[in-house]
This record gives C-alpha cells, sequence and structure tokens, in this order.
C-alpha cells in the first residue's frame, strides 16, 4: 500500500479510536465521593477492560468472555477504587461487541426507538443468545441499585460496524475476502485485509470513501443513540451519578 494511503487511514483509524476514549471524569455539583456505594457498569468489551493481559487471560478468548467479571487494571477497576467503592458492590453489565442499539433494545424491548437487524440480532457474533435471557431484568436491577453509572460505548457502533458494513460493499465486488467471522476475533487485522486486498485490486479509493461514509452515518447515529442510552439511565434511576 503506498505511503499516503496508509497515512490516510492511520489519520481516520486515529480519530475513531480518539471518538471511543473516555471522556475525563468530572462531577458537576462538584460532590465528594464519599456517599457512593454501589457502581454499575454499563458498555462494551472496553468497559471490560479489553486490550489488558487481565482480560485475555481471564476471557481465554474474545469469543469466551466471562460476561459480567470486574478485570483488573480495567477503568470500572480505576474508578470504583478511585470512589472508595468496594469491588463487591461493582455490577458489570457490559458486553464485548455491544453498541447503543444492543443496550437500548435489550434495556427497552420493541420501545427502544432504533433499529435492530439480523446484524444487530447477532451482536457482532461476541454474545451468545443465552447471555442475554434475562439481561433486561438485570439491567434495570443494577440501574435502579447503583448511586453511580459508568456508561461506555462507541467503538462498536462507530469502528467495528462501519467494518462489518464495508465488508458487505466487497461482497458487491470480489468473492476474495476474509471469512467474515474475523471479524469477531480482530476487527484491526480484517479491516487491514480488507484495504491490503483493496489496494491489490486497484480499488482501494472506493474502498476508503465507502468506508468513511459509514463512518459519517453510524457517527451520527452513534450521537443520537447515546442521549437515548442516557434518558433511559435517567428515567430508571434520575439521581444517580453518570460518568461517560
Amino acid at each position: 500500500m503506498r505511503k499516503p494511503l496508509k497515512r490516510t487511514l492511520a489519520l481516520v483509524l486515529t480519530v475513531v479510536m480518539l471518538i471511543g476514549v473516555a471522556a475525563p471524569l468530572a462531577l458537576a455539583d462538584g460532590q465528594s465521593t464519599a456517599h457512593f456505594n454501589y457502581y454499575t457498569v454499563l458498555g462494551d468489551s472496553n468497559a471490560s477492560g479489553y486490550g489488558l493481559d487481565a482480560y485475555f487471560d481471564n476471557a481465554g478468548s474474545t469469543e469466551a468472555v466471562k460476561e459480567g467479571d470486574l478485570i483488573d487494571g480495567s477503568y470500572p477497576a480505576i474508578l470504583a477504587e478511585a470512589f472508595g467503592v468496594d469491588k463487591t458492590n461493582v455490577n458489570v453489565r457490559s458486553h464485548s461487541g455491544w453498541r447503543t442499539n444492543e443496550f437500548l433494545y435489550t434495556l427497552l424491548g420493541d420501545n427502544c426507538g432504533v433499529s435492530h437487524d439480523e446484524f444487530f440480532r447477532k451482536a457482532l457474533d461476541f454474545v451468545s443468545p443465552d447471555t442475554l435471557v434475562g439481561e433486561s431484568e438485570r439491567l434495570h436491577e443494577a440501574i435502579e441499585k447503583a448511586d453511580i453509572i459508568s456508561i461506555d460505548f462507541g467503538s462498536n457502533d462507530i469502528y467495528s460496524y462501519s467494518i462489518g458494513e464495508v465488508s458487505g460493499y466487497f461482497f458487491q465486488l470480489v468473492d476474495k475476502l476474509p471469512n467474515p467471522s474475523e471479524l469477531s476475533s480482530n476487527p484491526d487485522e480484517y479491516f487491514n485485509k480488507l484495504m491490503n486486498l483493496a489496494d491489490s485490486l486497484g480499488i482501494l479509493p472506493e474502498a476508503i470513501e465507502a468506508f468513511e461514509k459509514c463512518l459519517d452515518k453510524n457517527t451520527a447515529e452513534f450521537e443520537a443513540n447515546i442521549i437515548k442510552v442516557i434518558d433511559a439511565v435517567r428515567s430508571i434511576k434520575p439521581d444517580a451519578k453518570i460518568v461517560l
């Protein structure tokens, strides 16, 4: 791949990754942290410490994540310590591959106001259907009980889902794609394979344009959905502190 194109892709991916970086922790009313006793974690694999050795040691593989575990060194673990919340009072309700759509549909059902197509239902092939049985009730209980809640969504809404969509675009053009199941094991590697293939076929500019369009569309959807997520959480527990 030519260097200018590599730099372009690097810039695009850098911007995407920055979107998913958690905002600096702040309490709007300046309250102390002493009153926080129960902490609920909502989000995707990043909320479970994706990328840490401890995460992979716990999971065994990215397809076998033990849902609900608090991973040492993860953002929720650091947050719990900062707020003085005992680890036994941290309820991790994050799921690998989740987008805001998956969360809203699980929490609110058909009243969530978001689409739930076949790709959504698979939740990027990370979460088994058995894992989500009864999850709506567990989410409600965890939110109702919490006095502090962290919300971490975005990387799958924007980045991983865009890769899946641009993969579908390629399927209309060629029959040499890597197995789509590789998306669930390493999105970055899968993305690189797609772009290298596009370069070899002489359609890299079209591939980049298609990916950028997906990013724009999914970013707009995420920006609308994250507001719905916060509103839904607020409707269940109005007085909880929310950290994004």
